[in-house]
């Protein structure tokens, strides 16, 4: 049986400009890009590091998973610890998270209003210290850090010789015909 998951295509638009829409619409574009961008990969390639020192695609996913899940706990008024443990997950069921969680912020996004947006803090502590910040950081944190993650699956995948698939159009959301 094969499980069709989220953001494989996205289809439909926000009926509103707003910022929660805006980060809702920003979400769509990271979980259609994560899911092309983790589509397919083998076991093999999963560990696989590009060298001197840097990440391999699985401890990438890993760490996207934990800026999605930032993000989230951030924009639910939840406090985030770091540093960030490994998830040690199977690959399928790192993916299928990561992509809930996705859909779950995105879904949240939709129903703040801006008040609560600009009032609720960023609550994080960092080895053991409380900080807050605005909302505004994640901006300049998780948001584009997921993004630039997933750039870098994307672009291993690729030196690894398994680009993602044919027809695969960011631009569109969706998989276009060959």
């Amino acid at each position: 049986m094969t499980k069709t998951l989220q953001f494989a295509e996205i289809t439909s638009y926000p009926t509103q400009y707003n910022m929660g829409s805006i980060i809702a619409r920003m979400l769509d574009g990271a979980g259609f890009r994560y899911y092309w961008a983790t589509e397919g990969l083998t076991a093999e390639q999963l560990m696989q590091e590009p060298g001197n020192g840097s990440r391999s695609l699985y401890q990438i996913m890993d760490h996207i998973y934990n800026m999605v899940d930032f993000l989230g706990n951030s924009l639910e008024g939840t406090t985030t610890n770091f540093p960030e443990t490994a998830n040690g997950l199977p690959f399928e069921e790192l993916r299928d998270k990561t992509l809930a969680r996705i859909e779950a912020v995105k879904t949240a996004c939709t129903k703040m209003d801006e008040q609560t947006l600009e009032q609720q803090k960023i609550q994080l502590t960092v080895n053991g210290h409380a900080m807050q910040f605005d909302n505004w950081h994640l901006f300049n944190g998780p948001l584009p850090d997921v993004y630039h993650h997933i750039g870098q699956l994307m672009l291993v995948r690729r030196i690894l010789g398994n680009p993602i698939p044919t027809g695969v159009e960011p631009f569109m959301c969706k998989r276009m015909e060959a």
